[in-house]
């Protein structure tokens, strides 16, 4: 075979099992993650790797494709303004819910290794404390990948990863250095984060009513159409008047008209009103 039909086989196999899209113009991008997968299965070439792969395509292998096709690039309070309208979306729940015991919830889909989930709970605590009373803060924080729910729920980050927006005076507040250098995330961040695996294209969704659904670089990877349905399905899980907040480069023209756009704290962001909220819960 030649290499783009090798190519084309394997951002066939991610486009199935995680709905990311390698168009042929994007083909180049996967060449270091089928080098690594050449090496992953001790072959010589990419002919080699390609027999290997079809010859005994299991579980194991499919999951360390999807894993080499997801991109984990991340960092603490990265972009800032979301963390700012968090806040200002925290305060305004604060006042507004009907029950001093509900708690404000807040989802961090594609969370990758638990940045961004550590900075929403900064945020918070730095500037909307009031939030953690009462009812409480619940934050939940998906990824397709395990190793990444891991180390979200055990909160080490290296010293270069650390230096990655993450300011001294809360590095120093919020982590405990360790003996070998790496920090860790004190409990009381930690405890606030509930971690679970889900594949935003392939699987349902069994989450609770959301405050605020972070889903940020995820719908760039995907189709038209698999961005429609997974919008449709994270519209399903959030409260009437809850916020959707995407990426910096990422919109939903074409994609819903059931979101209101609102622009807070130099953030672009989406609010499902009460009446379409209701609308959508009873269809």
């Amino acid at each position: 075979m030649t290499k783009d039909q090798i190519y084309k086989y394997f951002a066939d196999k991610i486009y199935e099992k995680s709905g990311i899209h390698y168009p042929e113009t994007n083909y180049y991008q996967l060449d270091s993650r089928l080098n690594a997968l050449t090496k992953y299965l001790d072959a010589n070439s990419l002919e080699e790797m390609f027999q290997k792969f079809k010859a005994h395509p299991s579980q194991e292998l499919l999951n360390y494709l999807i894993d080499l096709a997801t991109n984990n690039e991340t960092s603490f309070f990265r972009d800032r303004s979301p963390f700012h309208a968090i806040v200002e979306m925290a305060k305004e729940a604060k006042k507004t819910t009907t029950s001093s015991l509900q708690p404000f919830r807040v989802w961090s889909a594609a969370s990758s290794n638990g940045q961004e989930s550590y900075s929403i709970l900064m945020a918070l605590k730095e500037k909307a404390p009031e939030v953690f009373s009462g009812g409480g803060m619940k934050l939940l924080a998906t990824d397709i990948k395990q190793e990444c729910l891991n180390r979200t729920s055990e909160g080490f980050y290296n010293h270069l990863e650390v230096q990655r927006g993450l300011p001294a005076a809360l590095m120093i507040k919020y982590f405990k250095k360790m003996e070998d250098e790496r920090w860790q995330a004190k409990p009381e961040l930690r405890d606030l984060i509930k971690t679970e695996k889900l594949n935003l294209f392939a699987d349902s969704y069994n989450v609770d009513k959301m405050d605020v659904i972070f889903c940020r670089n995820v719908l760039i990877y995907q189709t038209m159409e698999n961005k429609i349905e997974i919008v449709k399905k994270l519209e399903r899980c959030l409260k009437p008047g809850g916020y959707l907040i995407l990426g910096s480069s990422e919109n939903l023209m074409g994609i819903s008209e059931n979101f209101e756009r609102e622009r807070i704290q130099d953030c672009t962001c989406y609010k499902i009103p009460a009446v379409t909220s209701a609308a959508s819960v009873s269809a």
